[in-house]
């Protein structure tokens, strides 16, 4: 191999999963080709469980088949969905949560879910969309009427702070109303907008703004 070329390592094409089941053993999946490439230590996983569906936790990753499964390769089931494209279950949290498991002759899954906040399981993680303000640099009003006193200040407000806040945030440090932001927005001065808020289960009030 030159220097110039690189190793490409093979993708995985089973999963190793712990389910929220009284079982103490993990349960091997195929990787559909288009989850190969995504797939992460500590993703949840909508996999098929007897007649159901349930949520599981990857916590082997595996480009053949593990030379201890049992099993026929025709009858393993392919994983339906990956939930998460960046894990809410650290490296840290899985060896903590497999130890416990081993240690008290618990159940890997069950460790899992409970490491989660209540509920997380029942769905993907969605932004929580708050509404927020921006100051716009193509005026349409060229304030022919100058602002009023808590209007500049709203001005000055957004400026000081890169352009955009929150709706509520604008309100709270600049001590005013909602009607002086609408009047802006009204002169095309400001726009008011719904941003998402991308939030961390793990970590309470800890939010990454997208628009």
């Amino acid at each position: 191999m030159s220097a110039h070329q690189t190793k490409v390592s093979p993708l995985p094409m089973y999963v190793e999963a712990a389910l929220p089941v009284p079982l103490r053993r993990v349960f091997t999946y195929r990787l559909p080709e288009e989850m190969r490439g995504v797939i992460k230590l500590g993703a949840r996983l909508k996999l098929p469980f007897g007649r159901r569906n349930v949520t599981g936790y990857a916590v082997g990753l595996h480009t053949e088949l593990p030379a201890d499964v049992d099993i026929d390769e025709s009858k393993i089931k392919n994983v339906i969905e990956v939930s998460d494209d960046e894990p809410l279950i650290t490296p840290e949290i899985l060896k903590l949560t497999q130890w416990t498991a081993d240690y008290y002759a618990s159940f890997w899954g069950e460790m899992l879910k409970a490491s989660l906040p209540a509920g997380i399981n029942n769905e993907k993680v969605r932004p929580k969309r708050r509404k927020a303000v921006r100051l716009l640099t193509n005026v349409r009003d060229p304030l022919e009427k100058p602002p009023t006193e808590q209007q500049q200040w709203i001005i000055d407000l957004l400026a000081g702070n890169g352009g955009e806040m929150l709706f509520t945030d604008v309100i709270e440090q600049g001590d005013v109303g909602a009607s002086p932001i609408n009047t802006l927005a009204k002169r095309g001065i400001v726009e008011i907008y719904v941003q998402d808020l991308m939030r961390d289960p793990l970590r309470r009030g800890r939010t990454t703004g997208t628009r």
